[in-house]
């Protein structure tokens, strides 16, 4: 854990360090690629990155959204996510890039579509009592999931190559479950957070990044 929320703040610091030596390299167009990480992950242990990659006239883009997951609590937990979006931008101005100094400026508003993949594995212990007796079963869980949804974003910079990225959204997701744990069925409906979770979800967050 310590290892993993580490290894997130040396990249988030990365990030801001190579802002200011990257206005240095370039003096006005942006670049059409923004990699982007995942603050709010950065406190449980995850690292989640995006890479966004913009056509010609800035008006689209595609987007590649990669996460990892380690943890060693009361849970072992290990896992991958992989969610490329499509977005349209109905508001661009990428191209007018005079940010000089810390100064936040709108760059883009955009609707999007994206798919998504995650693969998670838990191995714990697991405490049952009974009238008589307390059991324990060791459970190895795995859970697949498959979801589509919708999302709307603005993009914009703090400083001339360093932007950030707020969004908010949801869709439909699919899990299917090998090896659950059995008293899932027995405590009624399955929360939000839950790997166990199918059915409607929202997504919201905000991403920090560099362009070049």
């Amino acid at each position: 854990m310590k290892r993993q929320f580490s290894l997130s703040l040396c990249l988030l610091a990365i990030l801001v360090a190579a802002a200011p030596l990257k206005a240095q390299m370039v003096e006005e167009r942006l670049g059409r690629n923004f990699l982007y990480a995942s603050p709010f992950h950065f406190f449980d242990g995850n690292v989640y990155l995006g890479l966004e990659r913009f056509n010609k006239t800035y008006q689209r883009s595609f987007v590649l959204n990669t996460g990892f997951v380690s943890k060693a609590n009361d849970k072992r937990t290990a896992g991958i996510l992989i969610q490329p979006e499509i977005r349209k931008y109905y508001l661009s101005n990428f191209l007018n890039n005079d940010t000089a100094g810390i100064d936040w400026k709108l760059k883009g508003v955009y609707a999007g579509i994206f798919l998504h993949y995650s693969y998670l594995h838990e191995d714990y212990r697991k405490e049952f009592q009974t009238p008589t007796h307390t059991t324990f079963e060791y459970i190895n869980a795995q859970y697949q999931s498959y979801a589509i949804g919708t999302s709307l974003g603005l993009v914009a910079s703090i400083y001339k190559w360093l932007h950030v990225n707020f969004y908010v959204g949801g869709g439909i997701k699919f899990t299917d479950i090998k090896d659950p744990d059995p008293t899932l069925a027995e405590e009624g409906d399955v929360p939000l957070t839950s790997p166990a979770y199918e059915g409607i979800f929202p997504r919201v967050g905000a991403q920090i990044g560099i362009n070049f």
